[in-house]
Parts: structure tokens; C-alpha cells; sequence
């Protein structure tokens, strides 16, 4: 898994304890994780403002592309950029969706990796009475933060899984329209160059390319004008084919829709406590410098980030070798 880049000081403050709140990037082969979203690899995933499956799923805040051509496929402030091409294959699937869904830790943010690690810590530490009541408020206060961003994980894996959904059944879609053209190119209908010549607009790549929603359409267009030739029973049967992949495509989309409101309705809930959280970090921060001022240490180490634990390095000893007596001289 590709480590990610911490960016700025998202969760840092005046004392400089921070985790990166921009995105990360996921190696060649990883997964990369980030606030901000940014680019994963070229076979990675991106989990961040959006998802990125391969190089044909793009997301983000501002809806960054997939590559290629997009579909038509947008759901308000997180954008989704979505490639028809056969970048959904069941095996990617496979073994990249479904992998994540059981990583789910994987998918925390910043604030949650930091609170963890300080309750975790807080039993290693003495404070003070002030400081111990800082400690509850922010204990209580990160539990309600807990909560919230697990509702969150699992919205956004319903929506990931919606959404993989939609490929998986453009894929279908894909199969079939191509299946037609060998059809139509093996009953004399048409010629190799031109498999849907007189019958749509767009050549077999092309069409696959659109978006699905328009993939849909057209390919309903390219089903009624064969049909309307009264072509043989193979040639029809490949007609129901797409005519079939096609209803499967606008069901999922309409089903990823809910998903996808649910998932920015639990960040939005989410990310209304981070005010609260961030308070409540600040001053419990603030009364521990002051409770551990004489325990050297105690202070970064209780804060630290968790990649940052500073782990205790044993120097080994050299070996003293004997030195070869100088040559005696006669």
C-alpha cells in the first residue's frame, strides 16, 4: 500500500503537532488516503473527496477527470468524473473494491488517527487536576467525533459500492454493443470499418466512450434503427442484449443517487464537530504543557503524531580489533 503525503498542519496548532490535511498519493500499486484528495496512483485508489478505481474514476472537491472521457455522471459539490471504458473489469473489482470495503480503518481522517492515539496514551501520563478535566472534555468530545466519521465510512462505502455497481453494468453494456457489431458485420449488415454505419452516429469505440447516461440513449437509438431493417434472429437477439445491459445501467444509476446524498449528508454532520474538536484539543494541549512542564517528554509524546513516535534507537558497541603488532626490525 502506498504511503500517504501528509500535507500542511491540518490538525497542528500554535505547538506545531500536525497531520497533513491536504491529499496524499497512492504509489504505482497502493492506496492513497487523503483529506483534500489528490491524485492516486495509476493503478490505485483514491479515497479522498471522490474515489479513484485504475485510471477511470476521478473525484474530488472540485472533480478531478478520470482521464479519457467522462460520463455525464455529476452529484453536486463532489463531482463525480466517471470514464466508460471498460476500466471497470470484474477483476479490478474484485480485487481492488471489495478489499477496501473490508479496510475500512483505512478510509480515517487526520482528526480520528490523532484523537485515537491520544486517548490510547492518556493511561501513560500524570496531569494535573486541571489537566485531567481537559482530558474528559476532549475524550467525550472525540467520542462524539468517533461516532459521526464511522457513520461517514459506512455511507461511503455504500456509495463506493453503488458506484462500482454502475461500472460493472456499463461494462455489460460495453460487451454488448460490441457483440452487436460482430453481428451486424457477420450477417453482411454492415462492414468492418463501419459496424453501425446507417444505424447510429457513433462508431463502436465511440459509443462506448460516452457517458452512461448518454451511452443509454444511444445505444436505444442504435437497437430501434436495426430493428426497424427486420434483421435475423441472432442480429435481434443481440438487440435484446444491449436493450437488456442498457435498463441494467439507468437502475444503478438511479440507484447510486441515494448513496451518494446519504454519504455527503454524513460528511457535512461529520464535519460540523470539527470546531468543537479542535477547541477542545487546543486547551486540553495548552493545561498538559503546563501539568508535564517537569516530565521531559511527556508532552510530544503524549501529542505526537502517530507515524511520528519517536522510537528509542539502541547504538551498537564497536568492536575492538586488535591491531597487528609492527614487523620487527633486526
Amino acid at each position: 500500500m502506498g504511503d500517504g503525503d501528509g500535507g500542511g498542519d491540518g490538525v497542528g496548532g500554535s505547538d506545531g503537532v500536525g497531520v497533513g490535511g491536504s491529499g496524499s498519493d497512492g504509489d504505482s500499486d497502493g492506496v492513497g488516503v487523503g483529506v483534500g484528495g489528490s491524485d492516486g496512483g495509476s493503478v490505485g485508489v483514491r479515497v479522498g473527496g471522490g474515489v479513484r478505481v485504475g485510471g477511470g474514476v476521478g473525484g474530488g472537491g472540485g472533480g478531478s477527470d478520470g482521464g479519457g472521457n467522462h460520463s455525464d455522471l455529476d452529484r453536486g459539490s463532489d463531482n463525480v468524473s466517471v470514464s466508460s471504458r471498460t476500466c471497470f473489469r470484474p477483476l479490478v473489482l474484485a480485487s481492488l473494491v471489495r478489499p477496501l470495503a473490508e479496510r475500512a480503518g483505512a478510509m480515517t481522517t487526520p482528526e480520528k488517527a490523532l484523537g485515537d492515539a491520544i486517548v490510547s496514551r492518556l493511561g501513560d501520563v500524570k496531569l494535573d487536576a486541571r489537566a485531567k478535566t481537559a482530558a474528559r472534555e476532549f475524550q467525550s468530545t472525540h467520542a462524539k467525533y468517533d461516532v459521526a466519521d464511522e457513520a461517514a465510512s459506512n455511507k461511503e462505502l455504500a456509495r463506493r459500492a453503488a458506484l462500482a455497481a454502475v461500472g460493472a453494468a456499463d461494462e455489460t453494456l460495453d460487451g454488448a454493443v460490441s457483440r452487436l457489431a460482430d453481428k451486424l458485420i457477420g450477417a453482411g449488415i454492415t462492414k468492418r470499418n463501419k459496424a453501425f454505419g446507417g444505424f447510429s452516429d457513433y462508431a463502436v469505440s465511440d459509443l462506448c466512450d460516452l457517458g452512461y447516461a448518454k451511452e443509454v440513449v444511444e445505444s436505444a437509438k442504435l437497437v430501434r434503427n436495426v430493428r426497424k431493417g427486420k434483421p435475423p434472429k441472432d442480429v435481434v437477439a443481440a438487440c435484446a442484449a444491449v436493450e437488456r445491459a442498457a435498463a441494467a445501467v439507468k437502475s444503478k444509476l438511479a440507484a447510486y443517487d441515494a448513496p451518494q446524498k446519504g454519504w455527503q449528508k454524513a460528511i457535512v454532520a461529520r464535519d460540523s464537530q470539527l470546531l468543537a474538536w479542535q477547541k477542545s484539543l487546543t486547551r486540553f494541549r495548552v493545561l498538559s504543557r503546563a501539568s508535564l512542564i517537569d516530565d521531559d517528554g511527556a508532552y510530544e509524546a503524549l501529542f505526537a503524531a502517530p507515524e511520528s513516535i519517536a522510537v528509542a534507537k539502541t547504538t551498537r558497541k564497536k568492536k575492538l580489533v586488535a591491531k597487528p603488532a609492527p614487523p620487527v626490525v633486526e
